[in-house]
């Protein structure tokens, strides 16, 4: 009898020791991770993240496995705050022109490498814990309020110099941050074709994209229409993902302070651009964009993305 109660005590002791020496390995491996990141040693970090198994219920984990693609992105928070933050602009014309300027946004085109592993670094955020829907509210149903703040906090700035990049090469924003100041010829982010969208960019006055001069980059307008919408719902994506992001965050500081408002007002804005509460102001995953009408597309294209990019 005493040696049965012994092996029990054993059997127990052994497994809430594997308990707690898993939990510390996974501590210690985050540790590790943050300290290759430190000499921006990338790969090595994520193999560091990965022998202890996709820990994607762990936040801490999970900002540091998606720092680690972001490094491999080209992202660098310390080159982010020295050098990009104070640009942004929290005026609606010129809020994506102004991310247009970030150091990072004329160097990586979105069919580039490092386009793709900030794509993934902020989509490990995006959709956490087995999520197959982007949104505040369905991450809170995995995470606490103070866990998510972390995790947004840091896919804010990934989403905000993604959107650069994106912009940045549609948009031939060129050396000042104005669309079609660069070489390409294009003059709207697409060649519009729904009557709607049409009119809407002539709208923009003050715009070098009107119904004159309807004119996309070619990387958009590749004559494939299922290319086309996907390029697009690229943008949509990025952009409405960034709304519900600043929608949800406490911000301080001259140039991200106005930006909750922003966000506050945007789902108004789309409405009454769009002539009613249309799935495509809220749509945050690219299949559900790519299921979407052209004219809806090519609305939220023309009537929102060109108005907040002049």
């Amino acid at each position: 009898m005493k040696l049965k109660c012994t092996l029990l005590f054993g059997l127990l002791f052994s497994l809430v020791s594997c308990g707690v020496s898993n939990e510390q390995k996974i501590k210690n491996s985050i540790e590790i991770a943050n300290n290759l990141l430190s000499t921006r040693k990338c790969d090595e970090a994520i193999a560091e993240l990965e022998s202890v198994g996709q820990q994607t219920s762990n936040p801490r984990w999970l900002i540091t496995y998606s720092s680690a693609y972001a490094c491999k992105g080209g992202f660098s928070e310390p080159n982010f705050f020295a050098n990009d933050l104070a640009k942004i602009s929290s005026a609606n014309d010129g809020l994506i022109g102004s991310l247009t300027l970030f150091s990072t946004s004329s160097t990586d085109g979105p069919f580039s490498t490092e386009y793709a592993n900030l794509q993934r670094a902020l989509e490990i955020l995006l959709y956490p814990a087995g999520l197959t829907t982007s949104s505040h509210i369905s991450r809170l149903t995995k995470f606490t309020a103070s866990e998510l703040s972390n995790m947004e906090v840091v896919a804010f700035y990934m989403a905000i110099t993604q959107m650069g990049r994106y912009f940045y090469y549609y948009g031939d924003a060129g050396p000042t941050g104005i669309k079609s100041g660069g070489g390409a010829p294009n003059t709207c982010l697409a060649t519009y074709t729904d009557g709607a969208a049409i009119a809407a960019i002539d709208v923009l006055a003050t715009d070098s994209c009107n119904s004159g001069t309807n004119l996309g980059h070619t990387d958009i307008e590749t004559g494939v229409p299922a290319t086309r919408q996907t390029r697009m719902c690229h943008g949509i994506v990025l952009f409405n993902n960034f709304i519900d992001l600043i929608s949800n965050l406490t911000f301080s500081g001259a140039n991200t302070g106005s930006l909750s408002a922003l966000g506050a007002v945007f789902t108004t804005l789309c409405e009454t651009a769009m002539g009613g509460a249309v799935p495509i102001c809220s749509v945050k995953d690219q299949a559900s964009c790519e299921a979407a009408t052209n004219t809806d597309v090519e609305g939220f294209f023309a009537k929102v993305l060109e108005s907040f990019f002049i």
